[in-house]
């Protein structure tokens, strides 16, 4: 029963999250992620001593900053994903921008390989949302399926830049 209810509370975020305009899911999601710094103090002293671990030449009121906007970016970061998880195929396409997508469809057309390295860094949730719910054009005219890809960084809402490692087709 608990699950049913969660799972309720959860499709009635999304809806609500649906019909609101992107500065205010982004400002709802900053007052989420603020108000679970307040108010977890587990998770706060977490993200405190592991600060202090990574920065010990940081002040004590600098650690708490960087741990007060960490909470605030991930709160913001949930609510964009479920506005940006209620948009169509195309309504995706239309936020992002994909950088270098021509390098390998080039590289591709001329029977090369494609070798897509990329870091784990920036909103790359994003660019797992898009690739599922976009196509790539199949090469059916070989023995075998292949799938084009593209490669550089995808941006959208909530980024600046962050990197695409593939784009791949149903």
């Amino acid at each position: 029963m608990k699950h049913r209810i969660e799972y309720a509370l959860v499709r009635l975020l999304i809806g609500v999250v649906r019909l609101m305009p992107d500065a205010l899911v982004r400002g709802s999601g900053t007052l989420l992620g603020l108000t679970f710094y307040t108010i977890d103090r587990t998770r706060r002293r977490i993200a405190q001593r592991n600060l202090a671990t990574a920065f010990p030449h940081r002040t004590d009121a600098e650690r708490r900053r960087i741990a007060r906007a960490a909470f605030a970016h991930f709160g913001r970061l949930l609510f964009e994903l479920l506005k940006f998880s209620t948009l169509s195929p195309e309504g995706m396409l239309a936020r992002v921008e994909f950088d270098g997508e021509d390098r390998a469809r080039l590289a591709y057309a001329q029977g090369k390989g494609v070798l897509f390295i990329t870091g784990h860094f920036g909103f790359w949730e994003l660019h797992a949302m898009v690739s599922s719910r976009s196509t790539c054009s199949r090469d059916r005219s070989t023995t075998r399926s292949s799938t084009t890809c593209s490669s550089g960084s995808v941006r959208g809402p909530g980024t600046r830049s962050c990197t695409a490692a593939e784009r791949s087709g149903a």
